[in-house]
Formats: C-alpha cells, sequence, structure tokens
C-alpha cells in the first residue's frame, strides 16, 4: 500500500548527512510496512529487529554495554561490523527497550551516513536523543492515498489540478468523487481496515476491523506509564465518542465521575494527546475547555453495519477535518461566545484567524462568522461542502474529497 511518506524516506536517503529516522505514529497505522517498503524499493537488503513480535530480544539486548552493542549485534546476525554501518536497519517498537536504545545512541550518535530506522508507537525518546534524529509521525491514509489504494489515482491529479486553478470539476466527475469519499468515511484511514475490504470486496467485516484497530491502537499503555495515569487514561478513552455525539462537544469530566477536575486528568490528556492516540482541539480563549477526536474517523462507532446516521456521519467529517489538518501541522481550534455563536473550528495563522465551517448542505452560519469577526482579525472564511470548486471574495468553498490539498498558505 503506496504512502505518501515514502517521498520523505527517499530525500532523507539522498542526504549526503542524514541522521537515523525515527518513525512514530500509533499502532497499526502501517509504520514498519513502511520502512519495509522503503528499503526493499532503494536497497538490495537489511536488518531488522521487533521488540514487539520478539520479546526475548529485549532480556537479549537491554543490559548489553556500550563497548559490546555493535559486536553483540554483528553476532546476532552473523555479519562483519562493517556491514551493520553500510546497510539500512530497522529497529521496531523501541519502546519496549529503552536502555538498549539509549545504549545504541551513545554509540551511533556521532556517526551522519547510516541509514537507520527507529520505529516506535509510542513516543518515548529522551528529547535530547530526538535532537539528533529525523522526526517523522505516520498517520492514517488520507483521501489521496485511499484514491492510490483502492485503484483510482488518476483522481489525485485531476483534484489537485482544479484545487489549484480553482476550477469547477466536471459534475460527473465531481459527484463520483463525493460518492467515494462516503465510501472512505465508511472504511477510514487504517491500513488493515482497507486491506480487509481491497480482499473481501464488500464491506460487511469492517465496523469489527474498525473496532479491533481501535483496541490495538492502546495495547501498550501500561509498557510506557505507571498504572495510575494508565487508568486515567482508559477513563479519558471510554467517554471520547459519548463526548463527541452530544450536541455541546467540549469534553465533560463529569461523564467519566462526578467531581473529576481538570487538574485531576492533566497529565492524563498531555499524554494521549503527545502519542496521538487522541487529537486535541482547544477552545480560541479558555484552556481548560477542548474537544477531543480520535486518530481515525473510522473509531467512531456506527450503529448499523451498513450505513452511518447523520450524527455518526458529522462526527467523523468533523474527525476526518481535524485528522487532516492535525498531519499538516496545523493547529485546529474552536469559538464559542456566551450568546450561543459558534465557530467549529479555526486555523491561526500568525495574526489572522480563519474560520472554518463544515457545512455539507444548507446555509452557512454567517451569524456565528460576523460575530467571531466583530471580536479578531479574521482572514476569509473557509467551507468545506458538497458543493463544487468555487471561490470569492468572502469564502473559499472546497469539496470535502479535496482537504488534502489543503495548505496553510492558500
Amino acid at each position: 500500500m503506496k504512502r505518501n511518506a515514502i517521498n520523505v524516506l527517499q530525500k532523507w536517503k539522498e542526504q549526503p548527512e542524514r541522521k537515523p529516522f525515527y518513525l512514530t505514529g500509533i499502532k497499526g497505522v502501517g509504520k514498519t510496512y513502511l520502512a519495509y517498503d522503503f528499503a526493499n524499493d532503494f536497497f538490495d537488503s537489511c536488518f531488522y529487529l521487533n521488540f514487539d513480535h520478539n520479546r526475548h530480544l529485549v532480556e537479549k539486548f537491554e543490559t548489553v554495554t556500550e563497548a559490546d552493542v555493535i559486536t553483540v549485534l554483528a553476532e546476532y546476525f552473523t555479519v562483519p561490523e562493517e556491514l551493520l554501518y553500510a546497510t539500512p536497519f530497522i529497529f521496531d517498537e523501541i519502546y519496549l527497550c529503552p536502555n538498549f536504545i539509549k545504549t545504541l545512541w551513545n554509540v551511533i550518535k556521532d556517526r551522519n551516513h547510516l541509514y537507520w530506522i527507529f520505529i516506535s508507537s509510542y513516543d518515548t525518546l529522551a528529547e535530547e536523543i530526538k535532537e539528533t534524529m529525523f522526526s517523522y509521525v505516520l498517520f492514517p491514509l488520507q483521501f489521496d492515498e485511499f484514491l492510490v489504494a483502492i485503484g483510482k489515482e488518476w483522481y489525485v491529479e485531476v483534484i489537485r489540478a482544479h484545487y489549484t486553478g480553482k476550477k469547477k470539476i466536471p459534475d460527473i466527475v465531481h459527484q463520483e468523487l463525493l460518492s467515494t469519499f462516503d465510501e472512505y468515511l465508511w472504511i477510514g484511514g487504517m491500513p488493515d481496515v482497507i486491506n480487509e475490504y481491497l480482499t473481501m470486496e464488500a464491506t460487511i467485516n469492517i465496523p469489527e476491523r474498525q473496532y479491533l484497530q481501535k483496541q490495538i491502537s492502546t495495547l501498550d499503555l501500561h509498557h510506557i506509564i505507571e498504572e495510575s495515569l494508565e487508568y486515567k487514561c482508559r477513563q479519558v478513552l471510554s467517554t471520547v465518542e459519548e463526548q463527541l455525539k452530544k450536541s455541546n462537544q467540549k469534553f465533560q469530566f463529569n461523564l467519566i465521575r462526578k467531581g473529576i477536575t481538570y487538574q485531576m486528568y492533566k497529565d492524563a490528556l498531555k499524554l494521549l494527546t503527545k502519542h496521538q492516540i487522541l487529537y486535541r482541539v482547544n477552545h480560541l480563549e479558555k484552556e481548560q475547555q477542548f474537544k477531543l477526536f480520535y486518530p481515525d474517523f473510522s473509531f467512531c462507532s456506527s450503529e448499523r453495519n451498513d450505513e452511518l446516521t447523520a450524527v455518526e456521519h458529522h462526527v467523523r467529517l468533523q474527525n476526518y477535518v481535524v485528522q487532516t489538518l492535525t498531519e499538516k501541522k496545523t493547529e485546529v481550534l474552536f469559538w464559542e461566545s456566551k450568546s450561543q455563536a459558534s465557530v467549529e473550528f479555526i486555523i491561526r495563522e500568525k495574526e489572522l484567524y480563519f474560520p472554518l465551517e463544515l457545512k455539507l448542505e444548507g446555509k452557512s452560519k454567517s451569524k456565528s462568522i460576523q460575530s467571531f469577526a466583530g471580536q479578531y482579525p479574521v482572514g476569509n472564511s473557509i467551507r468545506i461542502s458538497s458543493s463544487n470548486f468555487v471561490e470569492n471574495d468572502e469564502n473559499f468553498i472546497l469539496p470535502v474529497y479535496s482537504l488534502f490539498c489543503f495548505k496553510n498558505d492558500d
């Protein structure tokens, strides 16, 4: 399954001096496949260690000293030590072997020619180590990657060309893209679920696969945090879907238990967002008011096995917007006033704020945007809809399937 991140790895490979590659992202998002795909495409062979699938390796390497670490690796693979430095090396799920990774880092930190990739489902590396690595977060498949995966890659260039030129797509193609996007919204961006869909050519098992991926994403929390904090994390996770399906989506701690406060769960929230287990969208003005979204919109369950309810559809669309913009390193906020005016999403760019509406049908909330614009310096509003490409002086209207093209400086 081709990922856009393969281009990032290729550019990294071509640098005459390179830091080791540090690849993170939730479990099941395709990190290992990406690293193997890269190694197979650009090299004749590679070395691979997986501390998750082969737990006895942790016992073997965790106590190795700096003086012996390269020798032990060479003996394990029965190759000369020099070959280790000249061949791609993939270390998978390094959070399970922290002492070994720190020891290894002390040995290789001054080498700037290695093709070594460190993979982790949890971002546990110390900052001093991360600073000496090239860090990259892998997200679930965006819509353009989904189009490639299902054999409709030609649509990607069509969307990009019309996005750049702000030209209307032929209506028949526009309708096909809307239909394919609904397919994507049902299946999600997790590789295992997409593979299930492609293999079976049916969606009957999709909800079960989505539920499994949701559970897998937090499977090993106990390896990185103490029991009390893990318990709080799981309490937060257990309420996210209920929070999102409320008319007021701001996170309410009383859904966990009465008497719970923000300060009591502050560390758990920080950990969940640091490791991409949840995305946090903050209120523009109030630090302790926020919304939480899943790393993939397909983690929002469905009541039926063949379609989404109106509420489920909108929640998945919201989650899609948040995860797409998060991948683009775009800060997403929201705003509400005492007069009940609200803007669902806001993008902050330097001194300007860009209201973003997700409105597939019906009129826009122009009064809310006008109320917001009366208090903050506002650029053009952005409306994500089922409409074709349109641009005018007041709104930047994007078809819902084109958000992967969005850039902060558009």
